[in-house]
């Protein structure tokens, strides 16, 4: 998704290279992009020029959105998804820890536009581009600040 928002601008941005950006196989960018769909994420244009291109403005995709598109529901244990997994889970002192824990990665995730994400990526190309020193100081973004750790330089 963030490659698409990245890449896509008006046009669709085709699975060959959105794998090739990415380094994986275009099976693997067919299986995610197949689950982007059904969640409406997404758009699939078929025939030349075809590809993908995101379902609605990245401004009201949020990352919560993609990851449970794409994984299912936010669950650190089986038990809070499932309270029948467990013949414990009733009961239990740790899976409230877990279900507290599983709903402040949504809240995190669901705080975070896929927008925001493009800024940050466009402000780690630019330092990057520029200096590699400056884009391991830090990445000013519109919910935290960043420190980064690039042992590349």
């Amino acid at each position: 998704m963030l490659d698409i928002a990245c890449h896509s601008q008006q046009n669709a941005v085709g699975r060959q290279v959105i794998a090739a950006r990415q380094k994986v196989t275009s099976e693997y960018i067919a299986q995610i992009a197949r689950k982007l769909t059904q969640a409406g994420l997404l758009e699939t244009l078929r025939g030349p020029g075809g590809g993908y291109r995101l379902g609605r403005a990245s401004d009201l995709i949020r990352l919560g959105d993609i990851y449970r598109a794409v994984e299912g529901p936010v669950a650190v244990a089986p038990c809070v998804s499932d309270a029948n997994s467990c013949c414990r889970s009733h009961n239990c002192a740790t899976r409230v820890v877990w279900l507290k824990m599983s709903r402040l990665i949504n809240d995190y995730l669901d705080s975070i536009s896929l927008s925001e994400l493009t800024g940050i990526a466009n402000q780690l190309e630019d330092a990057s581009a520029a200096d590699c020193q400056s884009a391991a100081d830090f990445v000013q973004t519109g919910f935290d600040a960043f420190e980064l750790n690039f042992k590349d330089c």
